[in-house]
């Protein structure tokens, strides 16, 4: 291996150890809110996984909390590997295709899909969309390293079905950073080595991809409501660019996603330059359209910073690997290196700068548990106006396992009930009923169902009670 891929690795393992130790430091912030305590409330609960919509790539970070739960550790030490295991899954791969493949140019494409313009995302970290796309960057790794050989041996043909199958499993919109990947290797291999087993591996993709969402098409609720919205081309038509949601991605390349625009620059004024035009309208198309069909189907919603920046994330990959396979490789290795360096500095900061909304949404909360530990019931309905909901937008529906979860991680022999909602009245009945359960927006739960009893100690048989006194917002 040469001295120069041995400085890179380097640089992106320093990178990775140190979005492991902000992931332990940040634990709480990544794990105490929104998705993360449905998750972990339904893992300890049903004792398995808990997959959504048919997405079975979280396995790939579930089975830590499983584990850990069977074994009774802490709920501290949970949610800390819980937090751990996505950055380390994400280091892992770059290490892969750093060493095992010997390929530097994806590998650092794998750095700038983790550092480039993540945000938000650092705390919402349980989206299978990354998840995926960072599989779908080992199995390129993979395939490249074997690209060096046309003729496509025994061992390759359950390779690609298996690798494949995965990779459509994880998220419905994955065939478009998919297809982006094979079209560019198709154009980036000159001398057209392995061009059948890159067509090969496509073509199973493909047909993957079509039975997933044909023969066994699984129908949910979040994923038809999202269908439906594809119904705004038409809506918006043709009017796309004077959405409002163009505006607040502006917004974000100037505070947050800024080095989005340098990479497409620089990339473009290569292009040109080298007169690569397939190349050029390969980048521009995915990354427009991508940017469209984001800003298109999500219009008319709350702009919600971190589900929107998950979807901005295949942005990166439009950028990066023109970037990292035809820009830097005119370039120095220092130079590369010390340009991994900015922007890893870039990231802590703007992560270190936005970790404060979360933090104090967490700290209010403790409090809030701490206030009513003295009540009669601690079965709470609270109204929605009496809390500051503001603090993280879109994350209201989990409340019931976020107090849950804040409270155990304190006592675990005190578990707390509290559900926050935004019209109370329709909930008024179960002032005098459901004492034996555990309630949610999504369900209510017999404290004798819970197969892991150890993180659901309830023993408050007292019925639910409508909360009103709003002097700790104050």
């Amino acid at each position: 291996m040469k001295k120069d891929n041995h400085i890179q690795i380097a640089t992106g393992l320093a990178s990775y150890i140190s979005l492991l130790v902000l992931a332990i430091l940040l634990f709480k912030e990544r794990t105490l809110w929104g998705d993360i305590p449905y998750h972990v409330f339904h893992i300890l609960r049903e004792d398995t996984f808990a997959i959504q919509n048919n997405r079975f790539g979280a396995i790939l970070t579930q089975w830590v909390p499983l584990v850990l739960a069977r074994m009774e550790l802490s709920v501290s030490s949970i949610l800390i590997a819980y937090s751990s295991i996505f950055i380390l899954v994400y280091g892992c791969v770059y290490v892969i295709c750093s060493t095992v493949f010997n390929d530097k140019k994806t590998a650092l494409v794998m750095f700038f899909y983790s550092f480039l313009i993540t945000t938000h995302t650092f705390f919402w970290m349980q989206s299978e969309y990354p998840q995926g796309i960072s599989i779908m960057l080992l199995y390129t790794a993979y395939l490249r390293w074997s690209m060096n050989k046309e003729h496509i041996r025994w061992y390759e043909w359950p390779i690609f079905i298996i690798s494949n199958t995965i990779i459509a499993y994880f998220h419905p919109l994955i065939f478009l950073p998919f297809l982006f990947i094979s079209l560019f290797l198709q154009l980036s291999n000159e001398k057209k080595i392995g061009y059948r087993k890159l067509w090969v591996s496509t073509g199973f993709f493909i047909l993957i991809f079509i039975l997933k969402n044909t023969l066994f098409k699984y129908d949910s609720q979040y994923e038809s409501n999202i269908s439906s919205q594809l119904n705004r081309f038409v809506h918006f038509f043709p009017n796309y660019f004077d959405l409002e949601y163009h505006t607040y991605f502006l917004k974000y390349c100037i505070s947050n996603y800024y080095f989005l625009l340098i990479f497409l620059a620089l990339a473009i004024i290569h292009y040109l330059q080298y007169r690569n035009y397939l190349k050029l309208g390969l980048m521009l198309c995915f990354f427009g359209g991508n940017l469209l069909l984001v800003n298109v189907v999500f219009n008319q919603a709350d702009f919600v910073s971190y589900y929107m920046e998950n979807m901005y994330l295949p942005l990166v990959l439009y950028v990066g690997f023109p970037i990292a396979y035809d820009v830097l490789p005119n370039y120095n290795t220092k130079l590369v290196n010390a340009l991994c360096i900015v922007i890893v500095t870039l990231m802590i900061g703007r992560v270190y700068t936005v970790s404060n909304s979360y933090h104090r949404k967490i700290e209010w909360q403790e409090a809030f548990i701490e206030k009513t530990s003295k009540d009669n019931t601690q079965k709470l309905i609270v109204e929605k106006k009496h809390t500051p909901h503001r603090l993280i937008k879109g994350s209201e529906w989990s409340s019931s396992y976020e107090y849950w979860l804040i409270s155990i991680l304190k006592d675990i022999n005190k578990p707390r009930s509290i559900v926050v909602q935004k019209n109370t009245d329709k909930w008024i009945k179960l002032e005098s009923s459901y004492n034996h359960h555990f309630i949610t927006e999504w369900g209510f739960f017999d404290y004798s169902r819970f197969k892991n009893p150890y993180y659901f100690q309830f023993s408050d048989t007292s019925y639910y009670k409508i909360y009103t006194d709003s002097s700790l917002t104050k």
